[in-house]
C-alpha cells in the first residue's frame, strides 16, 4: 500500500477570508479526516469508501476503453507507416531514375539536382527514423 502524504495549507484571501487547503496522495482521506467525518455522521466514512470504489472503477473503464480503442487503431497506424514508406521509397527511385535519364540525355545540372535533392530527402528520413519509427 502507498504511502500516504498529506499537505496541509492555510490561506488567506483577498477578502480576508482564512482557508484550509488538504492536498492528498491518496484516493482515502487520511485516518484523522475519517474520524472527523464519523463524527458528523457515523454512515460517512462507508460513504467515501463507495465513492473511492466508484471512481476507482469508473478511471479503471476509462483506462480499458482508451486501451482497446489504442489496439483497434494500432492495425490501421501501422498500415500508413507502411504505406508512406512505400510510397517515398517508390518516388525517391522514380526521382533516382528520372536524374539519371536527364544526365544521359546531356541535362547534366538538372539531373545532379535531381540526384543531390533526392539523397538529401533519404537522408533526412534516415536522420528523423527515430522520432518518426513507426507502431
Amino acid at each position: 500500500m502507498s504511502e500516504h502524504r498529506l499537505t496541509n495549507k492555510n490561506i488567506t484571501t483577498k477578502t480576508g477570508h482564512k482557508q484550509e487547503i488538504s492536498l492528498s496522495q491518496s484516493p482515502l482521506p487520511s485516518a484523522e479526516e475519517l474520524a472527523k467525518l464519523q463524527k458528523v455522521d457515523s454512515d460517512l466514512p462507508n460513504k467515501v469508501f463507495s465513492l473511492v470504489e466508484k471512481e476507482q472503477a469508473h478511471r479503471h473503464s476509462i483506462d480499458n476503453k482508451q486501451l482497446e480503442i489504442f489496439q483497434k487503431n494500432a492495425g490501421s497506424n501501422r498500415f500508413i507507416a507502411n504505406f508512406g514508406i512505400v510510397a517515398g521509397s517508390t518516388l525517391m527511385a522514380g526521382v533516382l531514375a528520372g536524374s539519371g535519364y536527364l544526365i544521359l540525355q546531356g541535362n547534366t545540372f538538372i539531373g545532379s539536382s535531381g540526384i543531390v535533392l533526392a539523397v538529401i530527402a533519404i537522408l533526412g528520413g534516415i536522420i528523423s527514423k527515430d522520432k518518426n519509427t513507426p507502431i
